[in-house]
């Protein structure tokens, strides 16, 4: 009777355990995905895979993308993209590449594209984050996708 009083209730705590575990991964399965505000136009595509050292999706490991931003507002200057990844409940945001500062964004109709990214499969979503300057001082956007 201890045994099966004691293998039930082990069998409850497991289960309660790991039901509440929620794990919510990055799955952006249709692609290309865009979104724009007034200023800017931010699309998400496959990675480009133009050469032996680009790299290349790994199921679980990491997926790769490709971004291209493009100025559809008025000129500005000092344009800075950069991309951070969250992960499901916590805050933080981890950057994905360095802040890349474009000058040809600065004018309207330019586009710039960054050809092929890494995004770790635990990554819950996508942020890119776009700081610039015009004569109203410092302005920064955010694009997420999930």
């Amino acid at each position: 009777m201890k045994r099966l009083f004691y293998t039930a209730s082990t069998f409850c705590f497991v289960w309660l355990a790991f039901a509440t575990i929620h794990v919510s991964a990055l799955s952006i399965e249709k692609l290309p995905m865009k979104k724009s505000s007034e200023q800017w136009s931010v699309e998400l595509t496959k990675a480009s895979m133009t050469g032996d050292n680009q790299l290349k999706w790994k199921n679980n490991v990491y997926h790769t993308y490709g971004l291209t931003v493009e100025n559809i507002g008025k000129d500005v200057e000092r344009v800075q993209v950069q991309a951070f990844r969250h992960e499901g409940k916590n805050k933080a945001k981890y950057s994905l590449f360095s802040p890349i500062e474009r000058s040809n964004l600065s004018k309207s109709g330019q586009r710039f594209r960054y050809a092929n990214f890494a995004v770790p499969g635990k990554a819950a979503g996508l942020d890119i984050m776009i700081n610039w300057t015009d004569e109203q001082g410092n302005h920064q956007e955010h694009f997420e996708f999930k």
